[in-house]
């Protein structure tokens, strides 16, 4: 009897020690999914433009390779020092003002600007990813305390709460730029047969096809697009800076050891074993989707097998990304 008394008192002293409410770690949870959407709503949609935007002198795609190169060089060496000094919640923040540089830098775009902000926002990308997973755990972990849950069930689904917000930055960011960089297109315009047989895995940027979609508009456009970006970016480091922040670095490393003892018991095999398996499936559903665009030849018609192939890459992907970040 003692014992179980003891250990009830030491469960009722570590929820006592969460400086967040139920309710407040899952405003939390949304303000931080919320925060990124507004920040990925620019990033994704320019990105995604650079190829038709700065295709001179392969400006577009060689920033693109810049800052993916940058950021495996920040992978390596910056999230966990930067975390360690700043914190998870200005780590977040910081690394987001990363993000305002290159919309920025997009305003005149020749290699002397986004060079540099390319290797700028790839160093603080590093960051601000752990900092968020990090974030996460710790609200993942807090939230199963005050709930008697298992924190493993509950990473996941703060993870897919979090990626179900984050995913939509493809959708608003495509919306915003189409209404912004709409050109008149004629209502019987089709490709011909040649034309389509260079889409695809087929596609040569190289290659001059008669598609008005892929010449870049005028520069009153793109300015404005990058001013929508730059407002949205600022609205999300904003969003992020008022967080609420009560807990130290040194408690969050106590608190991270003991759950992972507590984890680590015969009801994790079985748990381990139920995201394995689905990721597993997701293999094979994205390896297939891709051998199918690989030998798919695009057409105009029929509409719906692109929806298809859509449907299955989302599909696969949100069970990627919760299951990973939350393993």
């Amino acid at each position: 009897m003692d014992i179980e008394k003891g250990s009830e008192e030491k469960k009722q002293k570590s929820k006592d020690d969460i400086p967040f409410t139920k309710f407040q770690i899952l405003r939390n949870v949304f303000v931080i999914s919320c925060g990124f959407l507004l920040i990925f709503i620019p990033f994704q949609s320019i990105t995604n433009l650079q190829s038709t935007l700065n295709k001179e002198e392969g400006l577009g795609t060689g920033g693109l390779a810049i800052i993916y190169g940058a950021l495996i060089i920040s992978c390596m060496f910056l999230p966990s020092f930067v975390i360690s000094h700043l914190g998870c919640k200005w780590t977040i923040a910081g690394s987001m003002v990363c993000y305002l540089l290159y919309m920025a830098a997009n305003f005149h775009a020749v290699w002397g600007s986004i060079v540099p902000a390319s290797v700028i926002i790839g160093l603080g990308a590093a960051p601000l990813w752990s900092a968020k997973c990090s974030y996460l755990t710790r609200m993942a972990i807090w939230y199963a305390n005050l709930t008697n849950s298992f924190a493993h069930h509950v990473m996941s689904r703060f993870f897919g709460i979090f990626f179900m917000v984050y995913q939509t930055c493809e959708i608003w960011g495509n919306i915003i730029s189409s209404q912004v960089l709409n050109e008149q297109v004629e209502d019987n315009f089709t490709l011909t047969e040649d034309e389509l047989r260079k889409c695809g895995a087929n596609f040569d940027p190289g290659i001059q096809i008669n598609n008005t979609n892929l010449d870049r508009p005028d520069n009153s456009k793109v300015h404005l697009l990058c001013l929508i970006y730059m407002a949205s970016v600022t609205f999300g480091i904003l969003i992020i800076v008022f967080i609420p922040s009560k807990h130290t670095n040194k408690q969050w490393r106590g608190e991270v050891k003991r759950q992972i003892i507590a984890q680590l018991d015969g009801r994790n095999v079985q748990t381990f074993m139920a995201v394995s398996i689905p990721e597993t499936v997701t293999f094979v559903v994205h390896g297939g989707t891709q051998t199918a665009l690989l030998l798919w030849q695009p057409q105009q018609e029929p509409v719906y097998i692109i929806y298809i192939f859509a449907g299955l890459w989302g599909t696969g992907d949100a069970v990627i990304q919760a299951q990973v970040n939350g393993a």
